[in-house]
């Protein structure tokens, strides 16, 4: 095994990745890290009741962010790294079409908050300042640019100081005993303050937001190569907050708060496997052009590693799920423990299937991710009908696990193009009884 060990450290390839997943790993978890942290402050202070209302009304916003986003992001830096010659013709085309979907979309926002609040109170307005947010998303077409000009640095060091100051204004607001709404407010000026920095550096460089132009045909065009990702979108979104949404409007906005101090806790591992894959997809597709074999059996182990990893995350985690919340979040908490005790498992899936998302992209089948997400998305919004005036807090958690199981795994059993990843994780999950089998030399067979 030391053998081993040395002649990987000595492997000038694996070290190449190795770092370069570091310094993945490094930055992602100082920012998990100080996230974590003000969450948890955050989720003390406030108390179940309110911190599960701040979640919601979250989880509406991010659903009305649909509108904005338009499945653009991708495609825009695409279309920039294609067509230099009319930036300011796609820049200025795809604002516009944003600024439109954020009207669109906070108006839906007020019609929402009129149905199902009361005008005037808490809930109300903590929708409505929230949702200005919405009209600084579209600015976010200057990440896309600076990404396709190998610039993205900016955009990082942009959301980093929005980042740090809202961080140092949101510990302010609890030591002066602030009320909810102030946090609310926070979400938009954290938003603010990154577009500060963002049009700071664009204009350092010599660009100006003046020369953009709209045309109605350039928007045509990014509408319908966007449209399968608008829908890929939508289901995602789903995926990641119906669950709240469901149980605020099903139960009340208390078990929002206690579920969420479960998912928080659940979701910080994600980081790994994208850090992992992210790392490692370019050494995928050389190698896949090289040795198709060779190819396969890299997918493999890699399965293999993400599914260890995941496995190792939420056996800890459920048996020190008790203690863990009981140590960050106290005992007004205490009913998160046996909810994380379930979500923490759908990591497994959540780990392999992001070697799967970039799988889909090498074999140029990206319709199967809306195939998959669509039908996990539905079998959430079922699920949750089904579990969550039954089993509370706790079939809601449920409802996620079946859902990302059924979504990223099951379900490929049923599609022919993506039966042979199925077929892998399939031998992932029963990775410790091939282990005990072929006595460690699992590869070789």
């Amino acid at each position: 095994m030391i053998e081993k060990l040395k002649s990987i450290k000595n492997h000038q390839g694996f070290m190449k990745y190795f770092k370069n997943t570091s310094w993945l790993f490094g930055e992602r978890i100082l920012k998990m890290g100080v996230r974590l942290f003000i969450s948890v402050w955050i989720a003390r202070y406030l108390g179940p009741d309110k911190f599960g209302l701040l979640n919601y009304s979250l989880a509406i916003i991010t659903f009305i962010s649909i509108f904005v986003y338009l499945g653009l992001s991708g495609i825009l830096v695409h279309e920039l790294v294609d067509k230099p010659e009319e930036n300011e013709k796609i820049l200025g085309t795809a604002f516009f079409m944003k600024v439109v979907g954020s009207i669109i979309g906070y108006i839906i926002l007020i019609i929402l908050a009129v149905l199902t609040t009361s005008i005037g109170s808490v809930n109300f307005w903590l929708l409505i300042i929230m949702g200005l947010g919405l009209f600084l998303l579209p600015f976010d077409v200057i990440s896309s640019f600076n990404e396709s000009q190998v610039m993205a640095k900016y955009s990082v060091k942009a959301k980093s100081y929005a980042f740090i100051i809202s961080t140092f204004i949101k510990i302010f607001l609890i030591f002066y005993g602030a009320s909810l709404l102030f946090f609310g407010f926070m979400q938009p000026f954290e938003l603010f303050v990154g577009t500060v920095f963002l049009f700071y550096y664009f204009n350092k460089q010599g660009y100006s937001i003046k020369k953009w132009k709209f045309n109605l045909k350039k928007s045509k065009e990014l509408i319908k190569k966007s449209w399968k990702l608008i829908l890929s979108f939508v289901f995602v979104t789903i995926y990641l907050k119906i669950d709240q949404i469901m149980l605020a409007w099903m139960i009340n906005e208390h078990e929002v708060g206690i579920y969420s101090v479960a998912v928080t806790l659940s979701e910080a591992w994600y980081f790994i496997p994208i850090a992992i894959v992210s790392s490692l997809f370019p050494a995928l597709i050389k190698t896949k052009k090289i040795n198709f074999e060779r190819y396969q059996h890299q997918l493999q182990k890699l399965y293999d590693f993400l599914f260890l990893i995941a496995l190792v995350i939420a056996i800890l985690v459920s048996l020190f799920a008790n203690k863990i919340i009981l140590t960050l979040y106290g005992e007004a908490y205490a009913s998160s423990a046996t909810v994380l005790v379930v979500h923490i498992w759908a990591g497994v899936f959540i780990f392999m299937r992001t070697l799967f998302s970039k799988w889909i992209i090498m074999e140029d089948f990206l319709i199967l991710s809306l195939y998959t997400q669509g039908f996990g998305g539905v079998l959430n919004i079922i699920l949750n009908l089904l579990f969550i005036p039954t089993y509370g807090v706790m079939g809601a958690a449920i409802a996620t696990l079946l859902s990302y199981a059924g979504a990223s795994y099951f379900i490929l059993f049923l599609i022919k193009s993506s039966r042979s990843q199925a077929k892998m994780m399939t031998l992932s999950l029963l990775l410790p009884l091939r282990v005990i089998i072929y006595r460690g030399k699992i590869w070789n067979h």
